[in-house]
């Protein structure tokens, strides 16, 4: 029985952490601040290009604690540049 009580345990583990990590990543992305998007494609650009000097920089001094929101922003800008070309 108690095998059998572990095989349970760890089934339920393996099919409820997925779904639980995946609440958790949903949820922390929705709290991301929104990136601004220029109304040209040359100020997006821009925008883009300061973004990356600020993440060679934080990555220079090795202070990656914002990494992640440069990253996005520059995700979000190049996601808009289609529709100002």
């Amino acid at each position: 029985m108690n095998n059998l009580m572990r095989t349970a345990l760890l089934s339920v583990a393996v099919f409820v952490a997925p779904a639980f990590l995946s609440t958790n990543l949903v949820s922390a992305a929705e709290t991301e601040v929104q990136t601004a998007i220029p109304a040209t494609s040359a100020e997006i650009w821009k925008a883009i290009n300061g973004h990356i000097a600020e993440l060679h920089g934080l990555i220079a001094k090795g202070t990656l604690a914002t990494v992640h929101q440069h990253a996005y922003a520059v995700r979000d800008l190049v996601r808009a540049l289609p529709t100002h070309s």
